[in-house]
């Protein structure tokens, strides 16, 4: 279903924003129909007090499976073409980044 909310802040990777009945929720910069590394990041397309409209995708989750209280939302259009591990094999070549390096235990 589509919503419309303020933007509460803008990270490098995604966007909060601040919807009706006090929901929230965060489009991922790959939702935002950005290239990664080109047309400024989120902070050229989303400023904290702007106005959105979005069309939620799912409950958002924390590492561990339990619910954030927050919404994922994309603003790509229906047909846009999403990576997910159904329509991923093994050998497929995808743009990404390196989002955090940690120690490997």
């Amino acid at each position: 279903s589509e919503v419309s909310g303020t933007v509460s802040s803008v990270k490098a990777l995604h966007a909060d924003v601040k919807l009706e009945n006090r929901w929230r929720g965060r489009i991922h910069i790959t939702e935002a129909g950005l290239q990664l590394a080109s047309e400024g990041g989120m902070a050229a397309q989303f400023k904290p007090g702007a106005d959105v409209q979005a069309v939620v995708l799912d409950i958002a989750h924390a590492p561990d499976g339990s619910d954030t209280g927050a919404l994922e939302l994309t603003m790509l259009p229906p047909s846009s073409k999403r990576l997910t591990l159904e329509s991923t094999s093994l050998g497929d070549s995808v743009d990404g980044f390196v989002q955090q390096v940690g120690v490997d235990f």
